[in-house]
């Protein structure tokens, strides 16, 4: 099964045997401002994630680079393509083609069910990669708008630009985006782009505002 999306202007798409992978992938791209088309034409961005396969091993010239805050994920580095392993699944990232090929555990769509699961920061991180390669880059910050005036707030998580975004707006600035943004070099000038459209708040801090 497949579904396509467009996000500022690209197409991607996904693929999977597997129903709870299909369905978290659809999550995680609508959550990050992407919307589903049908689009017939080759995808800019192809998330291609299967539970049927093994996971392929590291390149002979992997280096490990980092390991994510969230769920433990190691980030490898290899010439000719980004590599992300958590237990028994494995992505490979390749930007000139831009499609991330992953070997998906098949507990892993239902793992955590009480937090984001594994595969959501799996699948925002080959997705910041592949972004990158079209020259779209992702800022953990949330960014507000009045007239030609723009703010962001870059921050690590619970460290409050949800907050002080919130604090703007109900002081008549609008939303640009909330948690992240795009930045896209244009004309000589850094642009910033909505890239998650809509709060995200737990219920106290909505009945603050």
């Amino acid at each position: 099964m497949h579904r396509d999306y467009r996000l500022q202007g690209l197409h991607l798409r996904t693929e999977s045997n597997c129903s709870a992978v299909g369905q978290m992938l659809h999550r995680t791209l609508r959550y990050k401002g992407a919307e589903a088309t049908p689009d017939p034409e080759e995808p800019d961005v192809l998330f291609d994630f299967r539970t049927d396969r093994a996971p392929a091993s590291l390149p002979e010239d992997s280096r490990h680079v980092d390991t994510s805050e969230h769920c433990e994920i190691e980030i490898w580095r290899a010439s000719d393509r980004m590599v992300l392993r958590r237990e028994k699944t494995a992505i490979g990232i390749h930007p000139d083609t831009g499609v991330a090929r992953g070997a998906i555990n098949p507990d892993l769509p239902t793992a955590h069910a009480r937090r984001r699961s594994p595969l959501f920061y799996l699948t925002t991180l080959s997705l910041a990669v592949l972004l990158r390669h079209h020259g779209w880059f992702p800022l953990h910050a949330a960014g507000v708008v009045r007239g030609e005036h723009g703010v962001l707030f870059p921050a690590g998580s619970g460290r409050g630009k949800s907050t002080a975004a919130l604090s703007l707006v109900r002081d008549g600035w609008q939303c640009l985006s909330d948690d992240s943004v795009l930045l896209r070099s244009e004309d000589n000038q850094i642009r910033a782009y909505s890239y998650r459209p809509d709060f995200c708040v737990d219920p106290n801090m909505a009945a603050h505002f």
